[in-house]
């Protein structure tokens, strides 16, 4: 119980740092000039303000959600989101994870399940359904790491059963898994390997390929 109240304050504290990032459109930008001031990967290099961007504010809303936060300021983004569903399309994965997050757990639940059904048809429409597709791919089992998760509705049971067969032999030699993506560096690489590793892990647990 300490533990999740410290979490809880730790949240909250965030929160409240939150308002002064939002964009003149309502959401948080996908990377910030300050990037810039530490060694990061390419991709966060951004040489001015950048526009809000879905990815990341669906997720950062979900959380909130998710811990009981639903302040007034809130309601900026929010509507933000709402305004790019229609604009999102099958190439765009990062901001698809990002808009099923916000479907999950936004509170107009009617709303939510009107949307939710167009935003799945991208969904699938970016996944690799191809167990053996390689590069840096998106499959059922990245999109629905666990079977309550909002995507898993999008796919049928042999459709992710074939993924977590995959999934699993994918196991490398020392234990891990590899990453599908540009590394930056060895130690990225490393750090990298860990957190798909535990990611693999927990689908495999949550699909019940193997114990808790």
């Amino acid at each position: 119980a300490e533990v999740l109240a410290r979490t809880g304050q730790e949240i909250a504290r965030l929160a409240s740092a939150l308002p002064a990032l939002l964009t003149e459109e309502g959401g948080w930008p996908f990377s910030h000039p300050s990037a810039a001031e530490g060694p990061r990967a390419p991709w966060w290099d951004c040489s001015g303000p950048q526009p809000a961007s879905i990815n990341p504010t669906g997720c950062i809303l979900a959380l909130l959600w998710k811990n009981g936060i639903d302040l007034t300021w809130m309601k900026r983004a929010e509507a933000f989101c709402w305004s790019t569903l229609d604009g999102l399309t099958p190439d765009q994965p990062h901001s698809l994870v990002n808009a099923m997050a916000f479907l999950s757990r936004v509170p107009d639940r009617p709303r939510a399940r009107a949307a939710r059904d167009a935003v799945g048809a991208l969904v699938r429409a970016a996944t690799a359904m191809d167990p053996a597709a390689e590069g840096y791919v998106f499959s059922p089992v990245t999109f629905a790491p666990d079977p309550q998760a909002p995507a898993a509705r999008f796919y049928s049971e042999s459709e992710i059963a074939r993924h977590l067969d995959a999934l699993a032999k994918g196991q490398q030699i020392y234990g891990g898994w590899a990453i599908n993506w540009p590394t930056t560096s060895p130690g990225v690489e490393t750090e990298c390997r860990a957190i798909v590793t535990l990611r693999a892990l927990r689908s495999l647990r949550a699909y019940g390929r193997i114990a808790a």
